[in-house]
């Protein structure tokens, strides 16, 4: 199972524009959903360029702009005000591609963000390393390749820059015209689709049917002695003085993000978000005291954990029966009440 969640850990993946467009307008279909859930797993970071996220925002602009076309004609304006007793607002066309703009900008900057992606400026392209292709006809300049291909070659070089053997940089493209680029740029890797994207990794692209995974996880982590006293004892980085453990009350499930794996068929992997309902006792160190212990008046408050989750999860006849590994991703703390009350410290200590 290790080998499968580990090889090419956190390799470095490009989306060509005409990938990024099958996911849909913002805020992305079904397909954008679950490359967010690869991001989650923490198996790919996503690399994008100004210049793709313009691409793929010019597409979107330019197909809503032409099915807003009956709204732009006077005569049809005027049949809905007769017919419907609306009155549909008149705009310039340019005023509508300008609207247009502004709305798929922000949503592709969002869809990115969702993804986390790095935003790499083709301002560290050498315009040198383009054109000497450009004048040799190589690369994206082959004569058999569509022509003007300038936005193609700099994108490229810009994303597969710094990509080697041990850090590679995954190409995910329908665009043939990549094939020739990645063959002679060692360290990059050309695939067609983010469904061979996921089953690069051993998972299948659709998120498997499992009944009743919810109630499951939230029964088992309750009980499961590994996730417990990873919580319990979590280090929640307060001051050294302050003697703080917590017991967990109560679990919470939300999002649970799922994981078929090829040739496992009795195994699934899960990200989950989980929220923990803990009691917080506490203790202080009195530093006025020559003896290093702390004050046996203990305190106590309560706290919630907002945690993200890796699970690998064993099935019986595709039902969840045991959990597999637990670990921690993510974890935030909120006291209901502040531990630290410095006030009330210098009072004590006087």
């Amino acid at each position: 199972m290790n080998e499968v969640i580990t090889s090419e850990l956190r390799s470095k993946i490009f989306m060509d524009a005409d990938v990024a467009i099958e996911m849909g307008k913002p805020p992305g279909n079904w397909i954008f959903q679950r490359l967010v859930d690869l991001v989650n797993l923490r198996l790919v970071s996503i690399v994008t360029t100004d210049v793709t996220m313009g691409q793929v925002t010019k597409h979107h602009v330019k197909d809503a702009y032409e099915t807003l076309a009956p709204l732009r004609q006077p005569h049809f304006r005027n049949l809905v005000s007769d017919v419907i007793g609306i009155e549909l607002p008149h705009k310039r066309n340019a005023d509508w591609r300008i609207a247009l703009r502004r709305h798929f900008e922000d949503g592709v900057a969002g869809m990115f963000s969702q993804l986390k992606a790095d935003v790499v400026s083709l301002d560290r392209v050498t315009p040198s390393e383009v054109f000497h292709d450009y004048a040799n006809d190589s690369g994206f300049f082959n004569p058999s390749n569509k022509p003007n291909q300038f936005a193609d070659a700099f994108v490229f070089a810009a994303v597969a820059q710094n990509s080697t053997h041990d850090d590679p940089m995954i190409i995910v493209t329908r665009d043939n015209d990549f094939d020739e680029p990645v063959k002679r740029k060692s360290g990059t890797i050309l695939l067609k689709s983010i469904e061979e994207l996921f089953a690069w990794y051993a998972l299948r692209l659709k998120s498997p049917e499992l009944p009743n995974v919810s109630e499951f996880l939230k029964n088992t982590l309750a009980e499961d002695s590994t996730f417990r006293q990873e919580v319990e004892l979590e280090d929640f980085e307060l001051d050294r003085d302050w003697n703080i453990s917590a017991i967990i009350k109560d679990v919470t499930m939300g999002n649970i993000s799922t994981f078929d794996l090829f040739h496992y068929n009795d195994l699934v992997f899960a990200m989950v978000d989980v929220t923990v309902e803990l009691d917080v006792p506490y203790r202080y160190r009195n530093l006025d005291r020559i003896r290093d212990d702390y004050e046996s008046d203990g305190f106590n408050t309560s706290g919630i954990a907002e945690i993200a989750l890796f699970a690998a999860i064993n099935l019986e006849s595709g039902v969840p029966v045991t959990l597999e590994e637990v670990e921690l991703r993510e974890y935030v703390l909120q006291f209901d009440q502040p531990i630290s009350n410095k006030s009330y410290l210098q009072v004590y200590r006087q």
